[in-house]
């Protein structure tokens, strides 16, 4: 492992700029190299910074895998709940919200479905940013508990609004402190910061109300708070 298998010198475009010229380490025959539909310099595509190479994914779960989520919200008490599968392989819901009534069994499997492929959308390269969220309180805890009794975790935090967010204001013209459409997540056992995006993850940010419905909504725990 981390050993040089093979090295390639990457030149200049050719002149009627349909590739680039390479030379493999220890040749002595230099190629023309290019990828079929795609135009422009293909040394765009030869990096070696390893966040780049890696998997951007968080949760990869098959429904029948998970025995347990965990959903915490540290500032939202209310808003926190469990999902415990039971004997029967069948699931139950626990919070603190009483009800009557038991979960819906297609809302919980609806759920438990979204957890199929989540990804970040890119890795933020900054140990003390990272550090310092973690010294904080986390706006959302996710923690996924599998068959094996692993257990995945995802630390969600608001991210300051910039010039470059999509929503500035809330509908009632009042500034927005933070970013609506994006967070920081903490994941990879604390020791990876990324930037995750609403539209992947809010879908998760449910309260325990959610799974007493008929049908899913689009309620969302964390931006609902800010849009207040």
């Amino acid at each position: 492992a981390g050993e040089k298998t093979k090295g390639f010198y990457i030149g200049e475009y050719t002149e009627a700029l349909n590739g680039n010229f390479m030379l493999m380490e220890g040749s002595d025959h230099t190629f023309v190299v290019n990828i079929p539909g795609f135009s422009g310099s293909v040394s765009t595509v030869f990096f070696t910074d390893f966040t780049d190479w890696r998997s951007e994914r968080i949760f990869a779960y098959q429904p029948d895998d998970i025995i347990q989520i965990d959903i915490n919200y540290p500032n939202l008490k209310d808003s926190s709940f469990s999902i415990i599968k039971t004997a029967d392989d069948s699931y139950t819901v626990a919070s603190t919200n009483s009800h009557t009534e038991n979960a819906n069994p297609e809302i919980i499997s609806y759920y438990l479905k979204q957890f199929k492929r989540l990804n970040a959308e890119y890795y933020i390269n900054e140990p003390d940013k990272k550090d310092s969220l973690l010294n904080t309180l986390a706006a959302c805890e996710i923690m996924v508990t599998d068959k094996n009794k692993k257990t995945t975790a995802l630390k969600i935090y608001y991210r300051p609004i910039t010039y470059r967010s999509k929503t500035q204001y809330t509908s009632n013209d009042k500034p927005l402190e933070f970013d609506l459409d994006k967070f920081y997540g903490v994941f990879n056992d604390d020791n990876d910061l990324g930037i995750i995006q609403n539209f992947v993850f809010g879908k998760l940010l449910i309260g325990p109300d959610y799974f007493y419905r008929q049908r899913p909504t689009n309620a969302n725990t964390l931006t609902d708070v800010l849009k207040k």
